[in-house]
């Protein structure tokens, strides 16, 4: 029995095993969200997995044996066939063990001194040719289960395989007249490997495979080759093990487009948040345990990592076929939501000047400072953390925050490019340039020594600070999705609106120079002021490029006022 239920208003598929299928589960039923809350995508979701579960039942019920794994078995069954024939020529060691060594080195003695002569050679050919031809009859019938070979490997493969298959059933007939064909194919390329003729298909084929490289290898040389260039190496790391956990490490030449589409599929059910530990296990067993799977965006950034590596591993002839994940990926702003952010009130401004007052910005300086320079500002989360003393400068009678694209000192702004902020005489009469000062004079590079880097930013521990404890000590009373949409960005969206709200001030002029100030605007700032801010962007030209124009942005930034009392921390003032 299977239904649609709905949990926090998602859909989940819930479906009842038959009771001849327990003992292969560990449940009584499957449950999976449907990620929607859409009763019609939920009723096309329905069909699917009641497709894929009824599938995987029928298998169960006829030991169906899947095509993956025959084409396993018999590849190493051939390859081993050809392998082990080549070693007992040479002489070669077969086993580790050397009692059973010596028994085995006895038989291969015998059999090298057989066709070493010429008599012998061609008596021993003509056996091979006998049995060619036996194995061919047998074949012809589709009697391969009556091959002692043949069935000793069937039933040894089965054991190893942990497959559950009935020496009666069709399933364990397919296996035996898979592996005769293949008895027949390493006999044939055994009889040529004796006259010299190593150009066989099968060699061929090998000698192609060789020069393809694995998915590791691949990885490991492109880790290797650009990881100088990534500001988050562990994250992209991170996404290469998930990639080889999914996949596994195959070679290049059998990832095609049909393994591409195979590998985007499996992404929706990829267990989310595991471990390096977690990833020795397979991840289909992990995803019946874990009910967490990846969110829409990371699904989407390592299907564009996997893209990557695809293109890198043709464009350096490392073995990879075609383009198989050409449109693989769907664009970003497909599955992109744009967070609604309201923005910060006078008076909810008002009440963290009361919070910041009760802070100690000797220990504390950036839980003082940074919500300052964000509100006078309008800068972006990390482009305030990751700031240096040496970033604070004079030019001429302005004093201006330059924010750097600099990867020696890892700093990074949005788009590349430096620009500059005048500062506000707000933050200079709290005593910014003071505390500037201090930290140059106390030997400090960073302008916040407490911030630590991580993942190639320097806000990530700030901004989970800030959203756990400081918003909630002036936002008191408020639930938990108007708290959502008041973080660190709402502070520049209170500016960017501070200034579009006043008539007197919302020009094109300005607001190039505003977004000079700010840098580009982003779809969520462009959902929170005047439409005609996107066509003020389409006129910048001179701002926004560099510096140079310190003083149209200095008089335009010197006007914003949110009308607050700043006494409470005048009153605190240490420098």
């Amino acid at each position: 029995m299977f239904y649609l239920t709905k949990i926090n208003k998602t859909y989940q598929f819930r479906l009842r095993i038959p009771s001849d299928l327990l003992p292969h589960f560990q449940q009584r039923e499957i449950r999976r969200t449907l990620r929607t809350t859409r009763y019609r995508e939920a009723k096309t979701l329905l069909h699917k997995f009641t497709a894929e579960t009824e599938r995987i039942f029928t298998l169960i019920r006829s030991n169906t044996l899947p095509d993956d794994v025959l084409q396993k078995i018999i590849d190493t069954y051939l390859n081993a066939s050809i392998t082990l024939f080549e070693r007992q020529r040479n002489r070669e060691p077969i086993v580790a063990d050397p009692r059973r060594q010596r028994r085995v080195q006895d038989g291969d003695d015998l059999l090298s001194q057989v066709i070493e002569s010429d008599e012998g050679f061609d008596l021993y050919q003509e056996m091979i040719d006998n049995d060619i031809a036996k194995s061919k009859r047998f074949l012809g019938r589709r009697k391969g289960q009556e091959v002692p070979q043949v069935v000793r490997a069937a039933d040894m493969f089965i054991k190893k395989f942990n497959l559950n298959l009935g020496n009666d059933s069709p399933e364990y007939a397919k296996l035996c007249n898979e592996l005769l064909k293949a008895k027949i194919k390493a006999d044939t390329v055994n009889n040529e490997h004796l006259n010299g003729n190593y150009d066989t298909d099968y060699d061929v084929e090998r000698r192609n495979r060789k020069q393809s490289k694995s998915l590791k290898e691949l990885i490991g040389l492109y880790e290797k080759d650009k990881m100088d260039t990534w500001s988050d190496p562990s994250r992209l790391q991170s996404t290469h093990r998930q990639i080889l956990h999914i996949i596994g490490d195959i070679p290049l030449d059998t990832i095609d487009r049909q393994a591409s589409i195979k590998f985007r599929d499996a992404l929706k059910e990829y267990p989310a948040k595991l471990t390096e530990k977690d990833m020795l296990t397979p991840w289909r067993e992990l995803s019946k345990k874990r009910t967490g799977r990846l969110s829409e965006g990371s699904q989407h950034f390592i299907l564009t990592e996997f893209s990557t590596l695809m293109n890198y591993g043709k464009e350096h002839e490392l073995g990879v076929k075609g383009s198989p994940a050409s449109g693989l990926v769907g664009k970003k702003e497909d599955i992109q939501r744009v967070k609604v952010r309201t923005p910060y009130t006078a008076e909810e401004l008002q009440r963290m000047i009361a919070v910041l007052a009760r802070v100690d910005r000797e220990k504390e300086p950036e839980t003082f400072w940074l919500p300052l320079l964000f509100t006078y500002t309008g800068a972006r989360a990390n482009e305030a953390c990751m700031l240096r003393c040496a970033d604070i400068e004079q030019r001429g009678d302005v004093w201006v925050i330059c924010f750097r694209n600099r990867k020696e000192f890892h700093q990074k702004t949005k788009n590349g490019k430096d620009r500059q902020a005048p500062i506000h005489h707000d933050l200079v009469g709290l005593g910014f340039l003071k505390y500037v000062e201090a930290q140059k004079a106390s030997g400090k590079d960073r302008l916040f020594e407490n911030l630590v880097l991580y993942r190639g930013k320097w806000n990530v521990y700030y901004g989970k600070d800030f959203n756990r404890t400081f918003k909630r000590k002036f936002l008191t009373g408020y639930s938990e999705k108007q708290l959502t949409e008041k973080d660190l960005h709402t502070f520049r969206t209170t500016m960017i609106s501070w200034f579009v709200q006043r008539k007197d001030l919302a020009t094109v002029p300005n607001i190039s120079i505003l977004q000079s100030i700010i840098g580009h605007f982003e779809k969520s700032d462009l959902s929170t002021i005047l439409g005609f801010i996107q066509d003020a962007q389409l006129t910048i030209t001179g701002y926004g490029q560099g510096y140079g124009k310190e003083h149209e942005q200095n008089e335009l930034l010197q006007l914003l006022d949110y009308g607050l009392d700043l006494s409470p921390l005048l009153s605190s003032c240490l420098y």
